[in-house]
Parts: C-alpha cells; sequence; structure tokens
C-alpha cells in the first residue's frame, strides 16, 4: 500500500483470495495481527481495506488483469464486474469443488471467478 500511495500512476493493486477475511483467518493473518496488536479493530480495518480492492484493472486499455480467473458466467462484461460492490466479504472458504456451488448470485460467482479460479492442472 505505501508504494501505491508513493507511485499511484505505476503501481496497481488487485483483490485476490488471500485478501478474504475467511482466507485471512484460515492461514492465520488474524492470529498474527491479534499477537503482535491485541486489536480486533485493527485487524477488522485491514479486511476492510482489503476488501475495498478492486477486482481487476485495465492497464492502458490493453491488459485485463485479476488475481484468479475470467468469470465462468456467460455474457459476463467489464461493466457488470464494475457494477459489483467493492466492500463485498465473501465470508466463505471455497474449495475448487466448492466453488461455484456457494451460490447462485451472479456477483458473487464472478467475484470468486475473479479470486479464485487458478488453473486447473489437468
Amino acid at each position: 500500500l505505501a508504494m501505491k500511495v508513493v507511485w499511484p500512476e505505476y503501481v496497481h493493486l488487485n483483490r485476490g483470495n488471500h485478501e478474504d477475511s475467511s482466507i485471512c483467518r484460515a492461514y492465520g493473518f488474524y492470529d498474527e495481527v491479534m499477537a503482535k496488536y491485541s486489536s480486533p479493530r485493527l485487524y477488522d480495518e485491514i479486511v476492510n481495506v482489503f476488501a475495498a480492492l478492486p477486482l481487476c484493472a485495465i492497464i492502458r486499455d490493453r491488459a485485463f488483469v485479476v488475481h484468479g480467473g475470467l468469470p465462468s458466467t456467460e455474457g459476463t462484461t467489464i461493466h457488470h464486474i464494475g457494477a459489483i460492490a467493492r466492500r463485498t466479504h465473501l465470508q466463505t472458504f471455497c474449495t475448487s469443488t466448492e466453488r461455484g456451488k456457494a451460490s447462485s448470485n451472479t456477483s458473487r460467482q464472478v467475484i470468486e471467478d475473479m479470486m479464485w479460479s487458478d488453473p486447473d492442472p489437468y
């Protein structure tokens, strides 16, 4: 974040699966914040900053950059992605077998795809 403040035109930050609150808890970030600062409020504020990060970036009208993958929902456009509320907390630990079953909500599915769609090794 500090680099983004210093060089806002050159540093682009996207939200990925490790910026989801459930993953922060599952992989020890919550415990680390508690051990160092004993502040649940600080943790909540950090997670809120993560949730405010964009899901994707379009750089110089040439590159579409996303952490996970393209939305699997047919007909999803950049305008649909742009209309999704940034501060959406998924609160769901999605494994590759759970993805797509977590909700029938189209926006939620788009968020999950863009944050979680790791390439299938097969």
